[in-house]
């Protein structure tokens, strides 16, 4: 089983500041909804640890992007590697519907 820590993401923050923030977390995974789409590109370019981005917005899938969807069909719900996982969506603070089950 994969083992991992979910942090928070300031969505105030521009590309380089939510880069660094993945490098210091050591953050491998990182999910992503159509408001923060558009900051992708600097993201990959500016964090060396992140290599797993998630697509959990309405649209079609991203090229270079899993969808959300098609990994929770799966027997297993994500990809495991030993490392953080960060959950970066604008409406987070107002989800309860839990985050991560192992």
């Amino acid at each position: 089983m994969g083992r991992g820590v979910i942090n928070p993401c300031n969505f105030r923050w521009n590309a380089k500041e939510v880069a660094y923030s993945l490098d210091d977390c050591d953050t491998h995974i990182l999910l992503v909804d159509d408001a923060f789409l558009r900051l992708v590109p600097a993201l990959r370019e500016h964090s060396a640890a992140l290599n797993t981005l998630i697509y959990c917005g309405k649209g079609p899938v991203p090229e270079g992007m899993l969808g959300l969807e098609a990994l929770l069909a799966m027997p297993r719900r994500f990809p495991t590697r030993a490392g953080t996982v960060m959950i970066w969506r604008r409406d987070v603070h107002r989800r309860h519907d839990g985050a991560a089950k192992g």
